[in-house]
């Protein structure tokens, strides 16, 4: 190599690219996810040597060829071509010895990994000040742009080290939040939340870290809304419920709101705005559990009737894929609202299965609506191959 001092970037966190002197090839420009799966396991590697066995087993484990050493010589050179636009270092990069290969270790290389876990150790570091703790997992959490090396997370030999490195960035970012936290910067603290967001938006307890901040900033209305928003986010895709935390914080913003106290004029032009919709009432699960205590209980004294339904989609008898319930879960609420009174109650319980309440409807009553939301459905939906059943049951009434 002419000149050792050029530095090789690599950035390797949410994508997959090499510069050096300006020049940049991307993962995403090449279309060889075989080659590039090579490169990632020898830069993952880069510090040691590598048996041709060991690249064979791990990367070519499921090749039918009769000689895969041939097949991994091949793939080596095709490599080298694919480099070739950053210049002659490209010849270079990789080093054949006997029996092994390895990426270059006199080549001067940046990588944003490496940059990733300096600054996270240097911000978990309790023995410097609060500030420079800041400064360190701020630039670590900015270096973190994404899983490593993405389109190869899946591999048998990488994905620990995928896991293990999004945990570490989850563990800086709620660290960073804590310590901002305690600074009462929350002008800080909203994009860091929203970054890491927009990094892993299923990761509910940003979410909640989220909530938290703006009640402190006395957004209540903005915290309620992004409650809602995520047990939503939660149902359609995880198929989960919202924990203890997120539920307690959904509760407490809902006393907030009415803490400070309301005029009378207040109070019934707030209960007449919402009961507007005509329709039933759909809410969280641990609100439908309170109305089905209160409905039991007036049963109780009336000697009244009042079902419970529970509808779930399958397909040939299986729970269908996330895919598919994520189009037609909302196809069936629709259905579901169109069919019920405004006093029945919707809740969702779980990615496949909704749950009714239907005061003051006995067995047959309760079985015309579900036929008439079949049809509904059906009706809008002819070609879905999926099957709506249903399980009716008495609402129990309780003595206390």
């Amino acid at each position: 190599m002419k000149n050792t001092n050029e530095t090789l970037q690599l950035c390797l966190l949410g994508q997959f690219e090499l510069s050096i002197n300006d020049v940049v090839i991307s993962e995403s420009e090449r279309h060889s996810s075989l080659l590039w799966n090579l490169l990632a396991y020898l830069i993952t590697n880069r510090n040691r040597q590598i048996s041709h066995s060991e690249l064979i087993e791990n990367l070519w484990n499921n090749d039918t060829s009769s000689n895969p050493l041939s097949s991994l010589k091949t793939a080596l050179n095709r490599l080298r071509k694919q480099l070739a636009p950053i210049g002659e270092i490209a010849g270079e990069l990789i080093l054949s010895s006997r029996g092994a290969y390895q990426f270059n270790p006199s080549i001067p290389v940046i990588a944003d990994v490496d940059i990733f876990k300096e600054e996270f150790l240097l911000g978990m570091d309790t023995q410097q000040s609060i500030e420079d703790r800041i400064f360190h997992l701020q630039k670590a959490c900015t270096v973190y742009k994404g899983d490593y090396l993405p389109l190869h997370k899946d591999e048998l030999w990488l994905s620990p080290m995928v896991t293990n490195l999004h945990l570490t960035f989850r563990e800086a970012t709620l660290t960073l939040f804590s310590l901002l936290d305690e600074k009462k910067d929350y002008a800080s603290l909203l994009p860091v939340i929203s970054r890491a967001l927009m990094i892993d938006p299923l990761e509910e307890v940003f979410h909640c870290e989220l909530i938290e901040v703006l009640m402190k900033q006395g957004n209540t209305m903005d915290a309620i809304e992004h409650c809602r928003f995520t047990q939503d986010l939660l149902y359609q895709n995880l198929r989960v419920q919202a924990s203890p935390r997120l539920s307690a914080l959904f509760n407490q913003l809902l006393k907030d709101k009415h803490a400070l106290g309301m005029s009378e004029e207040g109070i019934i032009e707030t209960l007449n705005t919402s009961t507007r919709n005509d329709g039933a009432f759909y809410c969280d699960y641990a609100i439908f559990e309170e109305i089905y205590r209160l409905e039991s209980r007036r049963n109780r004294r009336s000697s009244k009737t009042s079902q419970i339904c529970i509808l779930t989609l399958k397909q040939s008898n299986e729970i269908p894929s996330l895919e598919i319930l994520n189009m037609a879960m909302p196809w069936l609420l629709q259905s579901i609202s169109q069919c019920l009174r405004g006093g029945d109650v919707v809740t969702k319980v779980s990615g496949a299965q909704y749950l009714l309440l239907l005061p003051m409807a006995d067995r047959e009553n309760a079985e015309r609506v579900v036929e008439r939301i079949r049809e509904n459905y059906y009706k809008h939906h002819r070609k879905s191959l999926l099957q709506i059943a249903s399980y009716l049951h008495d609402v129990d009434s309780v003595s206390s």
